[in-house]
């Protein structure tokens, strides 16, 4: 026998701190092929799940829906709070205009839910250009969106995705809300109505998607007239409440990937930019049918971020999901069907996506949606059918927001087609390790064991007992039904809680290391 490389972990460790420290280095051993370390320490533990959208302006949802989005373990809520709707006539904001989003805040808060409000829609009377017949495009009807840069149907853009007249006028005279800048009157209001309440205001919603002719969805302007309103929406928020977060607009990115470099080239040549932290706090972004955008993407908008402007904001994934197309309680039976997944998939593809947004840095993540709601030509995104009915995916966000829940560090790996991400949680003794097969052909994850036995939890939190095998843990790892996409096959959570007495093995995982 050769030499064979044995770490000790012993009872004589007097703090966890010295555990931590070791169990980090082995993660970095035992994760082959360590990729990129991630999870923000900013956010707060128990705040990085959210869904698109328990509630909204014109909603009205029952008691069971909100109890429904309680339980699943979200804590987060996104909606639209729309301009055209709110102030139906030219300075008509009063108590009556803001009744329903009242509604909607006050039941909001009063279920422990943070809210996200998306402001957006140029009211008609503003006299805007644009077709006046076509309605505003909502945000809640979503069209599957291909990475080739087009979706799946023409929408067309109308007067409320013009950029509202007056933008270019000044935010302040005399220190004070300018009236005749539209677009800064009722941010202002709006943000100083609701402050005690909500803290986070994005400005608008996918300036950069258009449909299949090129013409804009949400936003007809140009990506100047974009970073105009992002501005003044950002002075005119901040100005009603110092302590607001205001995000970018939620970018679809596909159908025009230059769009952020192009609007960041601007704040790096705007000389006001730089005093007003450019205009944004919190870059938001949406992305479906494949997982690992949630990691990818991520990481290239961060670095376009340094590059231009030296540092990068946190990083938002407040649209994500793959819709379902086998669902008979629907009545869509048709799969394979291209970007869309079986129910089984869906509930894949949350835990693979929350785990590498988690690699990846991503402070939070809202899976879109929580109900089918109005839906397109089988667009099915919703955790729960409209019916009330759960889906599986309901199941598995309910796991990740439990065992995902206040991580310190997160790091992605592969094993040859095995992906995994490895999950850290401070001072306590436990690791997650999170795998899935994205190859298929089935094929098997090895873990580097760092107890002596642990619990293997499935995609629904059905639980059983394993122990290591030569120092590694053998999971068995299903075949990826949905390889197109990019889903990989069913994942599998490894909990370990760290024995102090236990040893260590590393056979073969150093240079040098033989039998």
């Amino acid at each position: 026998m050769g030499r064979r490389v044995v770490w000790r972990i012993n009872q004589g460790l007097r703090t966890r701190h010295w555990l931590a420290v070791l169990i980090v280095g082995l993660v970095f051993i035992y994760t082959a092929y360590p990729i990129w370390g991630g999870v923000s320490a900013s956010a707060s533990p128990n705040q990085r799940f959210g869904l698109a959208f328990v509630n909204g302006m014109g909603y009205s949802v029952s008691e069971l829906r909100y109890q429904q989005a309680v339980d699943s373990g979200a804590t987060w809520t996104r909606w639209p709070l729309y301009w055209s709707e709110v102030e139906t006539c030219n300075g008509c904001l009063d108590d009556s205009a803001y009744a329903a989003a009242d509604d909607v805040v006050n039941r909001d808060v009063a279920h422990g839910l943070n809210i996200n409000a998306i402001l957006l829609g140029t009211p008609s009377w503003t006299g805007p250009s644009g077709s006046m017949e076509i309605p505003p495009p909502r945000v809640g009807i979503r069209n599957i969106i291909l990475p080739s840069g087009e979706i799946s149907a023409q929408i067309g853009g109308s007067s409320a995705s013009s950029p509202p007249p007056n933008l270019y006028t000044p935010v302040f005279i005399d220190g004070t809300i300018n009236p005749n800048n539209y677009w800064a009157r009722f941010v202002y209001t709006t943000v100083s109505r609701y402050k005690d309440r909500v803290k986070v205001w994005e400005m608008w919603n996918e300036p950069d998607l258009k449909d299949g002719s090129g013409q804009g969805v949400f936003w007809t302007g140009s990506r100047e007239d974009y970073y105009r309103l992002l501005q003044v929406g950002y002075l005119a928020a901040r100005a009603a409440d110092p302590s607001a977060t205001v995000l970018f607009a939620g970018l679809a990115y596909w159908t025009d990937t230059d769009f952020f470099p192009y609007v960041l080239n601007l704040m790096k040549n705007d000389g006001s930019a730089s005093a007003n932290q450019y205009y944004f706090n919190v870059l938001p972004l949406h992305f479906y049918s494949d997982p690992h955008n949630l990691y990818d993407k991520p990481l290239w908008f961060r670095s376009q971020m340094v590059s231009y402007l030296g540092s990068a904001k946190p990083v938002w994934v407040n649209e994500t999901n793959i819709p379902v197309c086998d669902d008979t309680q629907v009545g869509d039976p048709f799969c394979p069907s291209p970007w869309r997944g079986t129910m089984e998939e869906q509930a894949a593809y949350i835990i693979q996506a929350y785990a590498l947004a988690l690699a990846a840095g991503v402070e939070r993540v809202f899976i879109f949606q929580h109900y089918d709601d109005n839906v397109g030509y089988r667009e099915y995104f919703g955790l729960v059918r409209n019916n009330t009915n759960p889906r599986p995916a309901y199941t598995s966000y309910q796991v990740a927001a439990q065992y995902f829940l206040n991580p310190t560090s997160a790091v992605r790996g592969l094993q040859g087609n095995v992906e995994t991400v490895t999950i850290l949680y401070g001072s306590s003794p436990r690791r997650v390790t999170v795998m899935w097969n994205n190859s298929t052909s089935p094929a098997q994850a090895q873990i580097a064991a760092v107890t002596p036995t642990a619990i293997l939890v499935n995609k629904y939190g059905a639980q059983q007992s394993t122990t290591p095998q030569g120092g590694f843990y053998q999971v068995p790892l299903p075949a990826a039904t949905n390889p197109e996409v990019g889903v990989g096959g069913d994942p599998y959570l490894l909990v370990e809680t760290i024995d102090f007495g236990y040893k260590i093995h590393l056979p073969r995982i150093l240079k040098g290391a033989s039998d």
